[in-house]
């Protein structure tokens, strides 16, 4: 395929080797000469944007449509809890929405059919006097392995898998680190060969809590688990009353609106037929096996 005759299908654009050498000078396509680029994909600081997302919110009654001093308003409230117990009487639902953390809360302990992997990613950064500097236009890259452009000089490159090991910790220990380093960059040097002339900057941890396989793929968790928790109503507080939106993995970017209001209808009208049906079935597929 030669670079004119590239062609774009809903933001995807399949290029031979030539041209995407113009996007990032440098990068090694594969033996059939063919590469998908993503003509409008973003490459998102999850830190960033929900920061953002909480400003969003903090300007949406200043600004939006909400005119009624009468109507909900959004409060942070940073509190740390290790049991559930704790927020009976403060509110009238609870939605948790933890990823890995969740396995920390006493009540969830190995109660959710979560799947957990430990990643390490490794941060470069490009040494003084080097020309290899990403353009600042330039497409972060999905290999083997995966390079998260920061800019011109900084990059992040991720990230190993180690299967069913959820510390959450962000640290990593100078044995493991140098071993992470070492298969990452392997990895990355096949197709973006100028990575071997960037340095270390460091490392960092982080847990994915994924949902199990099944027929349409993994299936997010997402409803209420009053029955998992054997939660009984009370005076003060009454069933429906605790929510889960979890086994998002690595695509929360793609589910966390979207579900996220849907669970909000779900909780407002306390009515589950608000869901998709099929980020329910979790829960069949549980009660079966116990």
């Amino acid at each position: 395929m030669s670079t004119g005759d590239h062609k774009n299908l809903a933001g995807l654009s399949c290029i031979d080797g030539t041209y995407a050498n113009t996007l990032l000078p440098g990068l090694a396509i594969n033996s059939h000469d063919c590469a998908l680029y993503m003509t409008e994909g973003l490459n998102i600081d999850p830190l960033r944007y929900m920061q953002a997302l909480w400003r969003a919110c903090e300007q949406y009654k200043k600004h939006g449509s909400i005119r009624d001093e009468s109507q909900p308003s959004a409060v942070l409230k940073k509190q740390h809890i290790s049991s559930l117990a704790c927020l009976e009487d403060e509110y009238d639902a609870v939605i948790i929405c933890l990823g890995a953390g969740v396995n920390k809360l006493e009540e969830l302990e190995g109660e959710l059919p979560l799947i957990y992997c430990r990643g390490v990613v490794t941060l470069l950064v490009l040494p003084p006097g080097k020309q290899e500097e990403f353009k600042y236009e330039g497409p972060s890259i999905l290999g083997d392995t995966w390079i998260a452009a920061q800019g011109p000089h900084n990059l992040i490159l991720g990230a190993t898998k180690d299967w069913d090991n959820c510390d959450t910790s962000v640290n990593v220990e100078a044995e493991a680190a140098a071993s992470a380093c070492h298969e990452l960059i392997s990895k990355a040097t096949t197709f973006y060969p100028p990575i071997t002339n960037w340095s270390i900057q460091g490392t960092r941890a982080g847990v994915r809590a994924m949902a199990p396989r099944t027929l349409l793929g993994k299936v997010p968790l997402v409803g209420c688990i009053d029955e998992v928790l054997n939660f009984r109503s009370s005076k003060k507080v009454q069933s429906p009353y605790y929510w889960i939106l979890g086994g998002l993995g690595s695509r929360g970017l793609i589910y966390h609106a979207w579900l996220g209001k849907k669970l909000a209808e779900a909780v407002v009208f306390q009515n589950e037929a608000c869901l998709p049906r099929e980020v329910l079935q979790w829960r069949t597929e549980k009660q079966n096996l116990s």
